[in-house]
C-alpha cells in the first residue's frame, strides 16, 4: 500500500467505548433507554461513532459512485445507453427517488464517476465528478480487474473526497453505488473474505463467481490484492471514503451489496471499522446478508430495497437523527 493508505490505516482508532457507556448509564438513569428501545441502542453508537456526548448530525452527506464492472461488458460501448449512465443521469436530472430522499432529510448529494466505460466522452452533466481511475474495469474471469496503481489511486480518490468533503462540514456520510455489473463483483469479494460458497452468495452469478475464484488465489491476499484481482472502481472508492471517515470519527450508512462489500474489504484492513458503521436495511442480495452478518451490523429497518443506490442510507439518516435527538434529551 501507499504511505498515505497505510497512514489512514494506522490513524483508525476503535470507537470509543468511554462515551457509549457514558450514554448507555445517562438513558438508563433519565428512562429514555426504555421508552425509546433500539434508538437507544442506535444512540449509544452514535456517541461511539463520534467520539462525543451528543453528536451532533447536521452536515449529512450522500456520495454514490458510478462505475462498470468488465465481467458484465458486452463488448461494446453502449454509450449513453448504459445501464450505468442512465441510472447516474436519472439522479443527476433530479428524477431518481435518492434524490426526493436527500430533499425530505436535507442531506447533500454528491454523484461521482469513478470508472464508468466510455464516461470520458459522455457529459454526464455538472453535477457529476470526475474521479475516473480507469475505462471500466477488465473481466476478473479472464485476468485482474484492474492493476495495483488503479486500485489504490481509487483508494486514495476516495480517502481524498470523504477529508475534502470534511473541511466543509462532514457529520455522518452515506453511501450508494450505480454500477453494470456489480453483483458479481460483490459476490466473489465477500466469498474470498468469508468462506461461503458463490451459489449462496450470487446464486444467478454463481459460474461467473466459481470461476474467478478458481483463478484468482484470494485466500490470504491483502485488501489491495483483492481490489486489483476481483473488485470495482466503484467498489474502491467506497472503501478509501469508509476508511478516510472512519479516522475523523464520521459514521458511515451502508446501502447494498457494493458498499458492505466496500465495508468488508475496508475491515479487512482495520478491524475498528466495525465502529463507525451502520446498515439502512438488509435488502434483497444473499452477498449483502452475508457481508452483514460477517460484519455483525443490524439493519435499522427491512423495507424491501435491493437497488443499492443509496436510497436506504439516506432514508436511515431521519432515524439516525432522531437517536442522537433522544441522547441529547437524556441531560447527561
Amino acid at each position: 500500500m501507499t504511505e498515505v493508505i497505510d497512514q489512514i490505516v494506522e490513524s483508525i482508532c476503535p470507537a470509543s467505548v468511554a462515551q457509549a457507556t457514558g450514554a448507555a448509564q445517562a438513558l438508563l438513569r433519565s428512562g429514555l433507554a426504555s421508552q425509546h428501545g433500539g434508538l437507544a441502542g442506535v444512540a449509544t453508537r452514535l456517541c461511539a461513532a463520534r467520539h462525543a456526548p451528543r453528536p451532533k448530525l447536521d452536515d449529512k452527506v450522500a456520495v454514490v459512485v458510478a462505475a462498470d464492472h468488465g465481467v458484465a461488458s458486452p463488448g461494446i460501448d453502449l454509450g449513453d445507453n448504459s445501464p450505468t449512465v442512465s441510472g447516474l443521469l436519472l439522479i443527476a436530472e433530479g428524477g431518481a427517488a435518492i434524490n426526493a430522499a436527500a430533499r425530505s432529510a436535507s442531506t447533500q448529494l454528491v454523484l461521482v464517476d469513478a470508472g464508468i466505460r466510455g464516461g470520458e466522452s459522455i457529459d454526464l452533466g455538472q453535477s457529476v465528478l470526475s474521479f475516473r481511475a480507469g475505462n471500466g474495469t477488465e473481466n476478473f474471469c479472464e485476468g485482474c480487474a484492474m492493476s495495483e496503481d488503479q486500485a489504490e489511486n481509487a483508494l486514495q480518490t476516495g480517502i481524498a473526497l470523504a477529508f475534502s468533503l470534511a473541511d466543509v462540514g462532514l457529520d455522518i456520510l452515506a453511501l450508494g453505488q450505480v454500477a453494470a455489473g456489480s453483483q458479481p463483483t460483490s459476490a466473489a469479494i465477500v466469498a474470498a473474505i468469508t468462506a461461503q460458497s458463490p451459489a449462496a452468495l450470487s446464486p444467478d452469478d454463481q459460474d461467473v463467481v466459481d470461476k474467478a475464484l478458481r483463478l484468482h488465489d484470494l485466500g490470504d491476499c491483502s485488501a489491495i490484492e483483492l481490489l486489483l484481482r476481483v473488485g470495482g472502481f466503484d467498489i474502491a472508492v467506497m472503501t478509501g471514503m469508509i476508511l478516510a471517515a472512519a479516522s475523523i470519527n464520521v459514521p458511515v450508512v451502508l446501502d447494498g451489496h457494493g458498499s458492505s462489500a466496500a465495508a468488508l474489504v475496508a475491515h479487512k484492513m482495520s478491524p475498528h471499522i466495525r465502529g463507525y458503521l451502520f446498515v439502512s436495511h438488509s435488502g434483497g442480495i444473499p452477498a449483502h446478508v452475508a457481508a452483514l452478518k460477517a460484519l455483525e451490523l443490524e439493519p435499522l429497518f427491512a423495507v424491501g430495497l435491493a437497488q443499492g443506490e443509496g436510497t436506504g442510507a439516506v432514508l436511515a439518516l431521519p432515524m439516525l437523527d432522531a437517536a442522537a435527538r433522544v441522547i441529547a434529551e437524556t441531560g447527561h
